[in-house]
């Protein structure tokens, strides 16, 4: 469902936060840490129910995470790739609705597999806690 307009322009100026922080977020030793960073830092700061997310890259022996996208959903996200780099794993949000209980659904699963993704990370909001599902 997209957002509304109200939904929209609150989320802009936030989006451009987290876009830049996404930006400077620097290396990591694992694509678990970038994900948990994600997690952290992007997820836990959304205060719209929007689902964001990045592919995570790995170079040599580290992992940097991409640009951060979305497609202005509540209810899903079509993650585009930039260049030829293959990512390594993808990361997404499942926004901040409460109550639910978001897991990765088969067609998470499916996507990261027809991409030869390694890993797929989403997170997740349930009644008040937060988790990353691997």
């Amino acid at each position: 469902m997209p957002l509304t307009a109200e939904q929209r322009e609150a989320f802009e100026p936030q989006f451009r936060i987290l876009r830049d922080k996404v930006a400077r977020s620097g290396r990591f030793d694992t694509s678990e840490d970038a994900a948990n960073w994600l997690h952290e830092n992007v997820h836990s700061k959304l205060t719209v129910d929007v689902e964001v997310g990045a592919y995570i890259y790995q170079t040599g022996e580290q992992f940097f995470i991409g640009a951060l996208q979305t497609d202005y959903m509540t209810n899903s996200l079509n993650l585009v790739m930039v260049g030829r780099a293959q990512p390594y794993a993808s990361w997404h949000s499942h926004g901040t609705h409460k109550g639910l209980y978001w897991r990765p659904s088969l067609d998470d699963i499916d996507v990261d597999l027809e991409q030869r993704m390694t890993y797929g990370y989403t997170s997740t909001t349930h009644h008040g806690g937060c988790a990353v599902a691997v």
